[in-house]
């Protein structure tokens, strides 16, 4: 079929349909463009008109998948911008986040989800935060007299050490950071396995090490 020819077979059924139930005869002429024959302007609008519905109606008919697509990448953007002139989460943004629909494939016990989340954000139990609640007068390290931040807590306290020394040669870790830990695979792995041996990041850390410090006040 050649281009615009079931347009002409279209016309010619609508022409059928209308001669037979109205009675009334269709002539069809061409006639040549801008010669101020009466009614070709007319039909001209109507060709436009005819046109931009012709679009509108594609657009309508796209697939699920396409629409979710879009949904998704719209969601992104919007999360993004209001990220960017958002001022809280700062430390989160040394991680460079990128937002994800689809949940963590990896199952894990609550615990240890939990103080991975919370050591990422930098919200949680250790002292960089609690130091914030009255119940805290110091954010120090009651071992290594520093700030005891996830940071401190990750790469380098002494209570810590020998597990995470282990864990470095069993995973071959390269780039010990926790830009590289908490956004590569290996990182996380590492991690996962690292808050489960020490605990850190847990309420049960944190009860631990007040035990230690009221012993040694004695």
């Amino acid at each position: 079929m050649k281009a615009g020819q079931r347009y002409v077979i279209a016309i010619k059924n609508w022409i059928t349909k209308i001669k037979t139930k109205k009675q009334i005869n269709i002539y069809i002429n061409w006639v040549p463009a801008h010669m101020s024959i009466h009614g070709n302007e007319y039909a001209d609008e109507a060709a436009k008109k005819g046109t931009e519905l012709q679009k509108i109606s594609l657009e309508k008919y796209v697939s699920l998948a396409f629409i979710k697509r879009k949904i998704k990448e719209s969601s992104f953007n919007e999360w993004q911008i209001e990220y960017e002139k958002s001022k809280k989460g700062r430390y989160y943004s040394q991680f460079e986040g990128i937002p994800k629909w689809k949940a963590f494939p990896k199952t894990l016990k609550k615990q240890t989800w939990s103080a991975f989340m919370q050591l990422k954000l930098g919200h949680g139990y250790f002292r960089s935060y609690l130091v914030r609640f009255s119940s805290y007068s110091s954010n120090r390290c009651f071992t290594c007299g520093i700030k005891e931040s996830p940071e401190h807590l990750i790469l380098h306290c002494k209570n810590t050490k020998y597990i995470r020394e282990g864990l470095k040669e069993e995973f071959d870790i390269k780039e010990f950071s926790l830009k590289n830990l908490f956004n590569t695979k290996i990182g996380q792995e590492f991690l996962f396995k690292f808050i489960e041996k020490t605990q850190i990041g847990t309420k049960n850390w944190l009860l631990q090490t007040a035990d230690y410090e009221s012993g040694d006040e004695e």
